[in-house]
């Protein structure tokens, strides 16, 4: 787990974004280049009321580039409320 001091350090800034006829939000980690995502993986293993609702986009070295989260407004309402 990173510890708040080395989060600040590191300056890392997350980008959510909503789309809401989609009902699905984004987590980016940095920004995406076209083909740059090599394999989504799909959460297995979650509680049944977000079963298939959360995607992990990872580059062809095995860097987390974003999460997907679908149904968001039922999976991350608290999320979704600060966005609109």
């Amino acid at each position: 787990m990173i510890q708040n001091q080395e989060y600040i350090e590191q300056n890392q800034t997350f980008v959510f974004t909503y789309d809401q006829e989609a009902n699905a939000a984004y987590i980016y980690t940095k920004q995406i280049d076209d083909g740059e995502v090599d394999k989504t993986y799909i959460c297995e293993g979650l509680p049944e009321s977000v079963k298939g609702g959360i995607n992990l986009d990872f580059d062809s070295q095995g860097r987390l580039l974003g999460i997907e989260i679908l149904d968001a407004n039922k999976v991350a309402p608290h999320m979704i409320a600060k966005m609109r």
